[in-house]
């Protein structure tokens, strides 16, 4: 059985992101860029490779943009957006994972911090928690000064990198792109097995939606005849008699109640699967909101 994984590299330019991209897909897909030539016009870049050995399907996408260059650089959230639907959900419909590349030997500065938060503004604040893996870049510098093992130096660390390492579960990998060797490549795809489900589009699309920026419409009808479209800037509907909805999600699922199977068999059957996709989607929404 073949396992698919599709991977959304993110990170600052300079920290090695197409580079491991490229020992991830084991030839040269993607070329390195100077932050001086980053462009509002790039776009995300994509590749795939199989291996059969490991019976692996493997689609990389380099995220240009989300969080990678400096401030003047920077898109804004609708232009990330744009750039998310045209350029990365037209190859997948969900993340097997969200590898964060970073540079060893680099301290865990501001720039990082500010990148760490566009990727959770765009993704979800628990992007990293549940989807998030780290790549350590530059292994051969630190082969070069240290003598303890990768894992112990991760354990040592402090302030800022630290509370990111707990809070994706200490998923982080050395790599060396000098020498890229399959057992560095292996080690990752052990981190990226340990994720529970992946990050599907339909959640980026609530996200979107409700930001109030645009994305897929979704529309479900209930017996009083009520649809999303109804919902007013303030949150309310004129058919819950003004009664407020804290978001699209919280509509949804005030009218579930209402839906009720029809004699046609086919009406009942579509009504279940969005009875199952939006309090699918509210779970994750919610957990998004609370933090858990």
């Amino acid at each position: 059985m073949v396992h698919e994984y599709n991977l959304l590299l993110v990170g600052r330019i300079g920290n090695g992101k197409s580079s491991t991209g490229n020992t991830i897909l084991g030839r040269p897909e993607f070329s390195p860029r100077a932050a001086c030539r980053v462009s509002r016009d790039d776009i995300m870049k994509y590749g795939t490779v199989r291996d059969d050995e490991r019976n692996r399907l493997i689609h990389v996408v380099d995220g240009t943009g989300i969080g990678d260059a400096g401030k003047d650089a920077q898109l804004d959230k609708e232009s990330l957006i744009a750039r998310m639907n045209e350029n990365l959900w037209s190859h997948v419909t969900e993340l097997t994972a969200v590898v964060l590349v970073l540079k060893f030997g680099v301290t865990f500065t501001k720039q990082e911090r500010v990148q760490v938060q566009a990727i959770k503004g765009l993704l979800g604040d628990d992007v990293m928690r549940r989807w998030g893996v780290i790549v350590m870049t530059y292994g051969d510098n630190f082969e070069k000064d240290n003598a303890t093992s990768f894992e112990t130096w991760c354990r040592d660390r402090r302030g800022e990198f630290k509370r990111l390492l707990e809070e994706c579960d200490h998923r982080c990998v050395l790599f060396n792109n000098r020498n890229r060797t399959q057992d560095q490549v292996d080690r990752l795809f052990v981190l990226v097995d340990k994720i529970q489900c992946p990050y599907k589009k339909r959640y980026f699309d609530i996200r979107v939606e409700d930001d109030g920026l645009g994305g897929e419409e979704h529309h479900i009808l209930n017996d009083k005849g009520l649809t999303n479209k109804g919902v007013t800037k303030n949150g309310t509907h004129p058919g819950l008699n003004g009664r407020r909805c804290p978001t699209q999600i919280g509509y949804w699922l005030q009218n579930l109640c209402c839906i009720k199977p029809r004699n046609n068999t086919r009406v009942g059957d579509e009504r279940s699967v969005h009875i199952t996709e939006y309090v699918e989607l509210s779970l994750v929404y919610n957990q998004q909101k609370s933090g858990r």
